[in-house]
């Protein structure tokens, strides 16, 4: 398929991945202190349930994204009984080794340091080792709330450009603002209201206007690789859409403010805003998320995946470190082959999977496979 063929021009035009060499967790979760190697293609980590193989892979997507992809705080990280974790990481990069290391203490500030270099600002290191990561509970993407694929699509931006990430968080800092006013004002209020409300609109309409720009940009490229990803896992046998939805679709979002703003007085929030945008997922024109099967979900999952990852190669010229976790369960043999298809490919660069099962693996995987790397897990862990 020509998407097939336009990976593999990517990874010529764009050299060799960034990679994950060596990864060593200290206190984190259930690891008390282990060390792993990875080779630059395909990594298969294998062991029972609670050997540690999500934890691994949570690890080095903490190392690129500096926070763990399955906990908004730090705190379920640390080993029980411990008061600290540190990771450690060796990352190849444009021809050169880079050694990444973050130590979190209880009540003290994170600390992250690339080649000995502290950042002033942790946001400065998104988008730098940049990883795509998929696991089993981002189903939600497709069948939950509109708060996910927003979740989503802001990482997805915040990997490739610094400028989107300082919009973002701007934009939610004076919507918390703007929300503990109207909330007061509910209780309490008080004719200066509408001259705080132009205050804050004011500020927070250029960072709507540049987010929702972002995302319409984003969207226009995601949406032919997503579908031409899913045409390559269903086997050509589906058709699909996706649609950006946002309200600033509509009219400008200083004219949005203007007419809710009575409202949004009386409810005691905002009610309007890019933090209302979603994306709609359609499969033979009908919603992925009450009418698709499990594995048409999950192949709607991986396609958008994996067009996040091509468009990363797209605009930074690095190729990003795909990471599935347990990705097979509920996926037929054929679809299971189709992906696996995919991520052989020279163009999809260092791979990580897990699965409980190796015989799976293998039975999807040539003979010829020598570049394969195997690590195996056992529970409970050595050293842990």
């Amino acid at each position: 398929m020509e998407i097939l063929r336009r990976l593999y021009l990517y990874r010529i035009m764009h050299g060799p991945s960034s990679y994950i060499v060596a990864v060593e967790m200290v206190q984190f979760k259930n690891f008390t202190q282990a060390a792993f190697a990875f080779s630059p293609g395909i990594n298969l980590i294998v062991g029972p349930n609670g050997a540690g193989k999500t934890n691994l892979l949570d690890a080095v997507h903490y190392l690129s994204m500096t926070k763990s992809y399955f906990s908004a705080t730090d705190q379920p990280l640390i080993q029980y009984g411990k008061e600290g974790f540190r990771l450690e990481g060796k990352w190849y990069q444009h021809e050169a080794e880079h050694q990444l290391v973050c130590v979190v203490r209880e009540g003290t500030k994170k600390e992250f340091r690339v080649n000995d270099i502290p950042y002033p600002r942790l946001a400065a290191h998104i988008g730098r080792f940049p990883v795509v990561m998929i696991a089993p509970d981002d189903v939600q993407m497709i069948t939950g709330g509109s708060e996910e694929r927003r979740k989503w699509l802001d990482m997805l931006l915040s990997q490739l450009s610094g400028d989107y990430l300082l919009h973002l968080v701007a934009y939610h800092k004076i919507l918390s603002q703007r929300n503990q006013l109207l909330r007061r004002w509910v209780e309490q209020p008080s004719s200066h209201v509408h001259d705080l409300l132009d205050t804050y609109d004011k500020q927070w309409i250029p960072h709507a206007e540049a987010i929702f720009q972002y995302r319409q940009q984003i969207c226009a490229q995601l949406i032919p690789l997503t579908t031409q990803f899913y045409i390559h896992l269903s086997g050509n046998k589906e058709h699909i859409q996706l649609q950006y939805q946002s309200q600033l679709h509509e009219k400008p979002f200083a004219e949005w403010l203007r007419e809710q703003r009575k409202l949004d007085l009386q409810i005691g929030r905002s009610s309007v805003g890019i933090h209302k945008d979603d994306l709609q997922f359609l499969l033979n024109g009908y919603p992925v998320k009450i009418h698709g099967s499990q594995g048409q979900r999950k192949s709607f999952l991986l396609a958008l995946k994996f067009a996040q990852h091509q468009l990363i190669v797209k605009q930074k010229g690095i190729i990003p470190v795909l990471m599935l976790d347990d990705i097979f369960d509920r996926l037929d043999p054929k679809r299971i082959q189709l992906l696996l298809s995919l991520i052989r490919l020279e163009g999809f660069g260092q791979v990580l999977i897990t699965d409980t099962d190796p015989e799976r693996l293998t039975a999807h995987l040539p003979p010829s496979s020598t570049s394969v790397n195997w690590i195996q897990l056992t529970y409970p862990l050595q050293g842990a």
